[in-house]
This record gives C-alpha cells, structure tokens and sequence, in this order.
C-alpha cells in the first residue's frame, strides 16, 4: 500500500501524469529510536510541561517558573514566511500589550485580538503561532513575577491573541480541531468553515469586527468591557484571492491602524518573467510587483516585506509580503 501511494506516476482522481513522492527518510519504530531520540533531548515527558514554579536554590528570593505551555516538539514545519516575518511581529504585539496592561493605558488595544489564517487548510501555521505566542506570553510574566517581589495582588495580563482558520473545506476543521487540541492550543484556536470565495461573507465579518471595536473605543470601555475583538492581523499561505486582497488594501476596508498583512505566494521573480512550471496555473500566480502596486496605491499601508523565495520542492519563485496599515 505504502509503494502504490508514494511511487504511483498517476493520480487517481484525474488519471493525469504526477511526480512520485521524494522519501528522503523513513523511520522505524524500535527502542533503538527512542533511545537515539532522548539522547538527543527530543522528547518531552508528560511531568516537564506540567506547571511547576520552585524556590531558587541561590536564595536570592526569585523563583525559577517552569511554563505550562512549553513548546512541545514539532514532526513539522511552518512556512518561512509565518516563521520568520509574521512571528517576530506578533511577539511584539503580545509584549507591548502586557506593558500597556502594566502601565494602564491604551486598554482598547490591549484587549482580545484576532488573527486570521486565510485558507488555513490543516492549521499547521495557526498552531505554530498560536504555540510559540503564548509561550513567549508566560515567558515574559515569569520574567515579570520574578522582578515584583513586593507581594501584590495585581491581576496578570491575559493573553491576548486568538487564532481563526478559515477555509472552505469540510474537511478542514476535522483534521484542526483534534490538531489543537493535542497541541493544547485548543483554547485559543478556532475553526470557520467559510467559503472566502463568497465575498460579501468575508467582508461582512471584517466590517462587523472592526465596526465593534470603535464603537468599544467611542464609548470608552476598558478591556474588561469590550464586546468585540481587533482584527490585528491577516495572512494567507499559498492561498490567492486578488478581489479578497484588494478589498483589505483599499479605503473602503476599515481595518484599523497597525493591521498586519501578510502572503506567502507563488510568484513570477521579475516583472514579465515567464512562469514555465506545470503547477500552479500562470493566472494563480502573482506578479512580481502585483502586491507592492496594490497595497500603496491607497496610500494607507506600509511595506515592510517584499522578498522572493524559492520553495523546497521545484524551485518555484514564491513572494513573502508583508504590510501594515498606517494609522489615521
């Protein structure tokens, strides 16, 4: 069954020619492997992620915070561009909120922010996000607890960020749901089962989020109180809808100010270029400077990333964008 899956040379729903797997390395199953893989400090024990805060052994009065929400190991890997662009940007985010919680102000912003995954497919990169930003959120309150030895009872900030995958496929939160929770992110992930190709859908949505939040800010309400989240940031993975892309780059979109934008698409490398690969079709693939043009022309946003890549199958060119809104 493994060989007529890995090296079958047509697809069985098109009968069209496919390339066959790459099987760079399988792994048996022996206790020779588990052996090699604790060596290696690859496992995680169930004890190690278990909360655990222990008086320090120096006697300096701090305490040494083993964080609940360690990090687990990972069999995968997120794309570059959620890894190494879009990341460092929200772990900005999760730190200038906690300092805007201590110092008091600014709350509006500091409440509950949503960050969407446009065509989320299996949520690997909504899981990524979603673990490595709350571990750096307990890393810093750990950091925190172990400056304020004064004794007081002030409330700790929440994590902020909530994670949405939105894809169109039934099939999609089946496999997300299970995922997150195994990776015990489950609650601050979600699954909307939303065909981004029905527009006024998508657009209703992003109008009734962004419409809640200025009412919260109009009236004045405090974290505590707000009744609807910011949209803080948006990001597609190998997911194309230019109508979607050009509604949140234009004026009519009401995203807020410091609104993160973010794509990792296939892509031809210069202006012109010919795109001489089988898969994706030339009109699923972006031009070189399509994004750049896109998002200046209104004036309302900022780039702050525009690199091409190349993807580790083909070769293929693929673009890494990212862009902030400006504030009015």
């Amino acid at each position: 069954a493994m060989e007529r899956f890995f090296l079958r040379s047509t697809s069985r729903l098109t009968g069209k020619s496919v390339r066959p797997w790459g099987v760079r390395q399988v792994l048996l199953e022996t206790e020779g492997l588990w052996d090699e893989a604790e060596k290696a400090e690859v496992l995680l024990t169930a004890a190690a992620v278990e909360p655990a805060v222990e008086d320090d052994m120096r006697g300096d009065g701090k305490a040494t915070v083993t964080a609940a929400n360690a990090v687990e190991p990972r069999l995968w890997r997120p794309d570059p561009l959620v890894r190494d662009g879009l990341l460092p940007l929200l772990l900005r985010l999760v730190e200038w909120d906690v300092e805007r919680f201590w110092d008091g102000t600014d709350t509006v912003r500091c409440g509950k922010k949503e960050v969407w995954d446009l065509g989320s497919g299996a949520g690997r990169d909504v899981c990524f996000l979603a673990e490595e930003a709350r571990d750096y959120h307990s890393r810093i309150l750990g950091r925190c607890s172990r400056l304020r030895c004064d004794g007081s009872a002030e409330p700790e900030p929440p994590f902020s960020l909530h994670f949405v995958g939105m894809d169109w496929h039934k099939s999609s939160p089946k496999r997300c749901l299970p995922f997150w929770e195994r990776r015990r992110v489950a609650d601050i992930t979600e699954s909307c089962l939303m065909d981004l190709e029905k527009f006024d859908a998508f657009r209703e949505r992003v109008e009734g989020c962004c419409h809640q939040i200025c009412l919260d800010q109009i009236k004045g309400e405090t974290t505590q109180n707000n009744t609807g989240p910011l949209l803080a940031c948006l990001y597609a993975v190998r997911y194309i809808n230019r109508r979607l892309f050009q509604y949140l780059a234009g004026r009519e979109c009401p995203l807020p100010g410091e609104t993160i934008f973010a794509t990792s698409n296939f892509c031809k490398r210069d202006s012109g270029a010919s795109w001489d690969y089988d898969h994706p079709k030339e009109k699923n693939v972006l031009e070189r400077h399509e994004l750049r043009n896109l998002f200046t022309q209104s004036g309302q946003w900022k780039i702050l990333r525009d690199e091409i890549t190349t993807d580790d199958d083909l070769g293929r060119p693929l673009i890494q964008f990212i862009a902030m809104k400006l504030k009015v």
